[in-house]
């Protein structure tokens, strides 16, 4: 709290009108991430894209965020902060969970997505996938990058749930960048 407090140039006294202990702090702070998260992605949802398009505005959005944060936080948020923890696991269960699946469903109904399987199922899987980047110790390693590992599940993701016509998207759009 002393760093904290230095950083923010106020009092510790000043910060404890703000929050009551560390683990207050941490909440508040995850909580906040939350609902930036949230607001930028419905951003993105209500532009009204295709479901790939969309699919890949908000993971570019989330390979920004992750940039940004050590890969260390979510394993001393396990291990330290739990209540904070499970703060973030229920805004990943309700809203990335629901987000996730809406975009299947979506992609489904503009032929972008294959039809033959269960958005809820799928869903699921790709939000595993996610937890084995972030929390699992499969990468815990300096050879891959957080946001790479990220890019690779997000295509893996997409080539799997993709009809013929969302692949031929994928292709022209992966013609169009720039190199």
């Amino acid at each position: 709290m002393d760093d904290v407090a230095k950083h923010l140039r106020i009092s510790k006294k000043t910060l404890y009108q703000y929050v009551s202990d560390k683990d207050d702090l941490v909440n508040k702070c995850i909580d906040g991430a939350c609902v930036m998260d949230s607001k930028a992605i419905l951003e993105i949802v209500n532009r009204n894209l295709g479901a790939i398009d969309e699919l890949l505005e908000i993971n570019q959005f989330v390979n920004q965020r992750l940039n940004n944060i050590h890969p260390s936080i979510f394993f001393d948020l396990e291990k330290y902060h739990r209540g904070a923890m499970g703060r973030f696991e229920k805004h990943k269960q309700e809203f990335i969970l629901n987000c996730v699946s809406r975009n299947i469903e979506k992609g489904i109904k503009e032929g972008a997505y294959r039809s033959d399987m269960n958005p809820g199922i799928i869903a699921r899987l790709y939000l595993n996938t996610i937890d084995t980047i972030l929390h699992g110790e499969s990468f815990r390693t300096t050879e891959f990058n957080i946001p790479e590992i990220h890019r690779e599940a997000v295509n893996y993701h997409l080539h799997g749930i993709a009809s013929a016509a969302g692949l031929a998207y994928l292709n022209q759009i992966k013609n169009q960048e720039p190199r």
